[in-house]
């Protein structure tokens, strides 16, 4: 996969006051370039532990991989790297200041085309241009719920709405034509440039770099959304939760195939499609177009556009020690199409 732009994340934190965890939410997610998005070759896919240390907080986590498939974990204990495919793992933290208990919780990452990684912790962003082991602050006051980097390098954060930086960062543009919504859970792009943002009102999009914005999902009455991703032929899927109670509001997943003007719920809480569904926390497509989704019971795969899935969770622990807290609340792909998932246990890895 090519230098993913997070998200993703993604994605994009931490407990705020909308529905469903919405802490688990903010993933910025990334779009991945994909082939026919009904492709009917789907391995067996089973999951291994990798060696991220056991200590860690991951219950909320960020993925973003680089193109030389350099894998980065942002969590409750800052950012982890790995540069062999998730065998060792190395804290990435110098330079970015700890809180009042000496942890650095990351709120969202992002890398843009040039490589360099972006972190974003509360109220400060943060910038390494060596691969993570040094980071320097490039902005204060402000807090990056969900971030994400287009092909031209542009930055794009949210935090009390939508901004976007055109210079890695050390200035800001406010971005409010059109955009209502105060609380930003993911951010993507697709391949024309349009940008599109969940938040906590629905969708909304931009076909002018952020100028002005249209909100093109929206039921009324609060309906969050949370992580979004697009295919190579620019269908736009997202994970949505409602301020109704699971089996009475509009919550489940969408589709749309015409650039956000209309929608299709494809997965819906009570529907057969995925018996007891409680919530997308991470979705992302690979090469062939075959999408992926984690939720709070698994992850779960489509190839044919999300009108099947199947449960792909074998050798995944969704919960740590014994707590009842379960989710997997990140997903990425890297160059080789491996894929890669983050649980409250730890980060595991498809074989």
């Amino acid at each position: 996969m090519k230098t993913l732009f997070l998200l993703s994340g993604v994605i994009i934190l931490l407990f705020l006051p909308f529905p469903y965890n919405a802490h688990a939410q903010r993933r910025t997610a990334q779009p991945v370039k994909t082939g026919n998005p009904r492709a009917a070759s789907t391995p067996e896919i089973s999951w291994q532990k990798t060696s991220f240390p056991s200590e860690v907080d991951t219950f909320t986590a960020h993925l973003a991989i680089n193109s030389s498939g350099h894998i980065f974990v942002g969590t409750g204990n800052g950012v982890y790297r790995s540069m062999d495919g998730g065998t060792t793992w190395t804290q990435m933290n110098d330079g970015i200041k700890s809180d009042s208990s000496g942890k650095v919780s990351i709120f969202s990452l992002a890398i843009n085309p040039s490589g360099h990684i972006f972190a974003a912790i509360y109220n400060e962003l943060y910038r390494s241009t060596d691969d993570g082991d040094h980071w320097t602050r490039v902005r204060s006051g402000l807090t990056a719920m969900a971030m994400a980097v287009n092909s031209r390098g542009h930055i794009f954060v949210g935090d009390q709405g939508m901004l976007r930086s055109t210079d890695e960062g050390a200035t800001w543009t406010k971005l409010d034509n059109g955009f209502d919504s105060n609380v930003v859970n993911s951010i993507v792009m697709n391949s024309n440039g349009d940008v599109f943002v969940g938040a906590y009102d629905g969708v909304y999009r931009s076909t002018d770099n952020g100028d002005h914005w249209k909100h093109i999902l929206d039921f009324g009455g609060g309906n969050n959304a949370g992580n979004l991703a697009i295919n190579s032929i620019g269908n736009i899927f997202v994970g949505l939760n409602s301020n109704a109670r699971m089996d009475q509001g509009t919550e489940g997943v969408y589709r749309s195939t015409n650039n956000g003007d209309r929608w299709t719920r494809i997965i819906k809480n009570g529907g057969p499609q995925i018996p007891n569904f409680d919530g997308a926390w991470s979705i992302v497509i690979d090469s062939k177009g075959v999408i992926f989704l984690g939720t709070r019971s698994g992850v779960y795969r489509s190839s044919n556009s999300g009108i099947s899935w199947t449960k792909i969770s074998k050798g995944l622990v969704l919960s740590k020690d014994n707590l009842t807290d379960k989710n997997v609340s990140a997903l990425a792909i890297d160059p080789n199409g491996i894929m890669f998932a983050v649980t409250p246990a730890g980060v595991y890895r498809a074989k």
